[in-house]
């Protein structure tokens, strides 16, 4: 699943122009506006605001910040969007990149593309611009080492040249937020102390709460009790959960605008679409309950 896939499922946001020309990562600037319209706990933005903010500390001879961040938790739950959200709306560009895209055909292929996209990184920010590297999925790339698969050419590679990263205290450095789901199969020195910061991210009620209430937003008013109740009953779901639930409410709504049309012309989109936009009713919790009973029918 792309990058952008996930991001619609777990989120229901569209990312436009992401793609950075003749490169393998993306580039998303900090006034990108969805990213600034998410909630993000304050638990998780303080980890990666920590990371990043201690790698551009000028002159700091307070201590040797880690180059890595490891985020890890179960999937669904929002490490790599939120990651993105909170650099976005503390002026932080993003470059991404997919651990998959790391993997390389040939041999040497993954760290010339890692050289490339941290060439990138360095480049913007000997230009004052405030940037982190961010590698989605890396506990399926190639810094995996399973007793039951044989190591590649490339894996040793990536390993090695991200370790001399992390250990070259002679440069400025750019840092590095990983996002996994599980790193007991990564290879442990590259992510010992020193090298790497760990951070597990399991939202708790509130936290969850918040972050579904803010994925609602356009149906929900504050302070709804219906809500809670609701949310009480399905809070076993993953935030991916309840954003695809808020798309079946949109097409429910859709559905609507619909009706006897059989011809869809550019007339009709544009009707469809406009009605869409200035839909503002509050959200039908017996409908929403509805369509929870068949998304969550595993989970109850």
């Amino acid at each position: 699943m792309s990058f952008v896939q996930k991001t619609k499922r777990e989120f229901g946001g569209f990312q436009n122009d992401l793609k950075s020309k003749n490169t393998d990562y993306l580039h998303i600037r900090c006034d990108n506006q969805f990213y600034s319209s998410l909630c993000v706990p304050e638990t998780f933005s303080r980890e990666v605001l920590l990371h990043v903010i201690s790698l551009y500390l000028p002159n700091n001879t307070f201590f040797v910040p880690p180059m890595f961040l490891a985020i890890e938790g179960e999937p669904g739950e929002g490490k790599t969007v939120q990651t993105i959200a909170t650099c976005i709306q503390h002026g932080i560009d993003i470059l991404y990149i997919s651990a998959s895209q790391l993997s390389g055909a040939q041999e040497g292929d993954s760290i010339e593309i890692m050289d490339k996209i941290y060439a990138a990184a360095l480049a913007m920010r000997q230009s004052t611009k405030r940037v982190a590297l961010l590698i989605d999925d890396f506990h399926l790339g190639s810094a995996i080492y399973d007793k039951n698969v044989t190591c590649s050419i490339n894996s040793n590679l990536l390993t090695g040249y991200l370790m001399n990263l992390a250990d070259d205290n002679t440069k400025a450095k750019v840092p590095i937020i990983l996002t996994g789901n599980d790193y007991s199969k990564v290879y442990a020195p590259l992510l010992r102390s020193g090298r790497a910061d760990k951070f597990i991210w399991a939202p708790g009620y509130e936290e969850k709460k918040l972050i579904i209430k803010n994925i609602f937003s356009t149906f929900v008013q504050e302070d709804s009790d219906e809500f809670d109740k609701f949310f009480d009953k399905y809070s076993s779901g993953n935030v991916a959960d309840f954003s695809q639930l808020k798309n079946d409410y949109r097409k429910f709504v859709m559905n609507k605008f619909i009706g006897g049309m059989t011809i869809f012309d550019n007339e009709s989109l544009e009707t469809i679409s406009e009605n869409l936009n200035k839909y503002n009713k509050k959200v039908d919790y017996v409908i929403l309950e509805e369509l929870a009973q068949r998304r969550f029918k595993k989970r109850i």
